[in-house]
């Protein structure tokens, strides 16, 4: 089955043409669950920020784990939260992120004008 996250950056309006700026997987391991003080996070949108902080900030990676180019510091990476936050998620894939039964992840990132990224999707990988 696969769920689809269409997270909007830009108060949902989408535009007419779409770009992918980067497509990376996230490979949900241990490090990924916690914080960086060890406490257990309980988002999907946490857990995926903090995936990218173990990738870019700590070096942490599991072994399907890719880097991107666009959450390499701490604001962009603080986007992923606010997106899961405000989208419309199947909750069977927020709950599977929360549990980390559901590795790995695809994420494409997608650039619709100068403003920055407007939406990423994300997809169980292969």
């Amino acid at each position: 089955m696969m769920m689809i996250l269409a997270a909007f950056f830009s108060g949902g309006q989408a535009a007419t043409a779409q770009e992918v700026i980067d497509t990376y997987i996230a490979d949900i391991g241990y490090e990924d669950l916690h914080n960086s003080s060890g406490v257990r996070l309980t988002t999907a949108g946490a857990i995926l920020q903090q995936d990218r902080a173990n990738v870019h900030k700590y070096n942490i990676r599991h072994p399907r784990d890719t880097k991107d180019n666009y959450f390499t510091t701490a604001a962009e990476r603080a986007e992923i939260s606010h997106a899961v936050a405000v989208s419309n998620l199947p909750k069977g894939l927020t709950d599977a992120i929360v549990r980390g039964t559901v590795r790995p992840l695809r994420i494409e990132i997608y650039w619709f004008d100068e403003s920055g990224v407007d939406y990423f999707e994300i997809t169980p990988a292969d």
